[in-house]
């Protein structure tokens, strides 16, 4: 997808993708999409790759009566979505218990939040909720033994702001893989 991506219908279709979400009448999908061409149904996609919503409609979608009014092509999309959202999420997860681990051996502690936290507690497979990164939240004094523990792990430092440090595994940092949504290859 061109990142630069426009459509006039982009804020109708981007509207109506959140409403599959949160619209109670679930068998209102073939009504409101009756007359889109490939333009619409190509910017509702787009829309549900801006806000990262494929993996969890597609799990919403099971429930619908009238899902099959989805076009196959989106719908084909929103599995996929939620099947590679969860080998990336598993890759993450998987990353996350090893720094956890090395830190209660060290002592260290270490707070996750945002993403990691959110999927594993709030959402019924973790994958509905897609995640780049880990942040993990550690004491101003604890900063130098956790860069160090994080260096043991083979993280390198790939960029410091006033409040963050950013670290990578450097084979889970090459180029993006694909621009079209999650992907386990793209750089985490």
């Amino acid at each position: 997808m061109n990142p630069g991506y426009r459509s006039p219908h982009l804020p109708h279709r981007s509207a109506a993708v959140v409403g599959w979400l949160t619209d109670p009448r679930r068998d209102a999908i073939a009504q409101a999409t009756a007359g889109w061409d490939a333009a619409d149904w190509e910017a509702a996609r787009w829309a549900i790759q801006v806000h990262g919503i494929g993996p969890l409609l597609n799990r919403a979608s099971e429930g619908w009566p009238d899902a099959d009014a989805l076009q196959p092509r989106l719908r084909g999309y929103l599995a996929e979505q939620r099947r590679l959202s969860g080998e990336r999420v598993a890759l993450l997860l998987r990353d996350l218990a090893e720094i956890l681990r090395a830190c209660q051996g060290r002592g260290l502690e270490v707070l996750p939040l945002k993403g990691s936290l959110l999927a594993t507690q709030y959402y019924a497979e973790p994958g509905l909720r897609p995640m780049s990164d880990l942040d993990l939240l550690v004491r101003p004094a604890d900063e130098r033994p956790m860069l160090e523990l994080l260096a043991g792990l083979g993280y390198q430092q790939t960029g410091r702001g006033w409040k963050h440090v950013t670290l990578a595994l450097p084979e889970a940092s090459g180029p993006v893989v694909s621009y079209d949504g999650e992907h386990p290859a793209n750089p985490r």
